[in-house]
């Protein structure tokens, strides 16, 4: 019977997390620049800016799912506030 390594996997735990932590960081960096773009840019109409800023609210929420579909919607509300 081999004996488990507890260091090695120690370490591997130690890498799958941080990895994750590093998945998730950049998640939530794509949609915090999206809602500050919002937030920040020039306004058309109220309305459709109500709007957007409901979506980037609904990138931060995303995020936190680690949908990757939050990159291609904060592109575009970066891309149309910038």
């Amino acid at each position: 019977m081999k004996k488990r390594n507890y260091k090695t996997e120690y370490r591997r735990q130690k890498e799958l997390k941080e990895e994750a932590r590093e998945e998730a960081r950049k998640h939530f960096r794509a949609a915090s620049k999206a809602l500050k773009a919002v937030l920040t840019g020039y306004r058309l109409s109220h309305d459709r800016w109500a709007e957007d800023v409901e979506r980037a609210n609904s990138c931060i929420k995303m995020a936190f799912d680690k949908d990757d579909a939050v990159f291609e919607l904060s592109k575009f509300l970066i891309k149309k506030y910038d």
